[in-house]
């Protein structure tokens, strides 16, 4: 399930394929596994997994009727994945993967080495991060000239407990989504939001009404959000269809 989807799309009679962008390259090296600082090892080993999960989705979007016509591997101003319908239909996906981050990671490391590894997280934060990553997702789509664009995101299994309630129990509204009061920590979508005298003088409050409105505009971009979850030694289960 990992080498596979690198066969498929990457090499060409053995040998790299010469469309490969040096950047995707490097970032499959994998060397990271033998960073002595395991912090900065988990830093790495995400970016190799993020560009695993974009061939992964590939595969499993041919696996499905689809026919691929173009990877972000071939070049940075290609989305991550370009691919026809079974009816002709161009569709851009933009594919952001959701893995243990680094607070989850450093409990597992305090509880092999028998320190406390009790966490607890707001079930809100993970709400919010997740409409974040949808919301990122639309707006890198933006660019693209395909007429119909998706926002794919991809949970892994271990960390998928983080988002079970919210989803099964519909916490995010798609036809009105805001950020949930009191638990938006995105300082990095208000500067990108922002100009530079609305970050000096707004309040919170009149901040968070901009983000909400660019959030909301940004998801009218787009055609649909699809939610899928890799688990079972890396197989992918749709959860969710923004559009059904």
């Amino acid at each position: 399930s990992i080498t596979s989807p690198m066969h498929r799309f990457l090499l060409e009679s053995g040998r790299i394929n010469s469309r490969v962008t040096k950047q995707y390259i490097n970032d499959l090296q994998e060397d990271w596994i033998d960073d002595s600082d395991s912090l900065k090892r988990h830093k790495r080993f995400r970016i190799f997994q993020g560009r695993v999960v974009e061939l992964q989705c590939a595969e499993w979007l041919e696996r499905h009727g689809w026919e691929i016509s173009d990877l972000e591997a071939f070049g940075e101003e290609s989305p991550d994945i370009e691919a026809k319908s079974a009816n002709g239909d161009l569709t851009a996906f933009e594919v952001k993967f959701i893995g243990q981050d680094d607070d989850g990671f450093g409990t597992v490391l305090k509880g092999f080495s028998g320190e406390d590894a009790y966490e607890r997280r707001s079930p809100y934060c993970a709400a919010n991060y997740l409409l974040y990553q949808v919301y990122q997702s639309a707006k890198q789509l933006q660019g693209a000239h395909a007429t119909t664009r998706i926002a794919l995101i991809v949970i892994d299994g271990p960390t998928w407990h983080t988002f079970k309630i919210q989803l099964k129990d519909g916490w995010i509204d798609w036809k009105n989504p805001t950020f949930i009061e009191g638990y938006d920590p995105f300082i990095e979508a208000q500067d990108k939001t922002l100009t530079d005298e609305q970050k000096r003088t707004l309040t919170k409050d009149q901040k968070r009404k901009i983000l909400n409105a660019d959030l909301k505009s940004a998801l009218e971009s787009i055609a649909d959000v699809w939610i899928l979850e890799r688990s079972n030694g890396n197989q992918m289960v749709k959860i969710l269809q923004r559009g059904e």
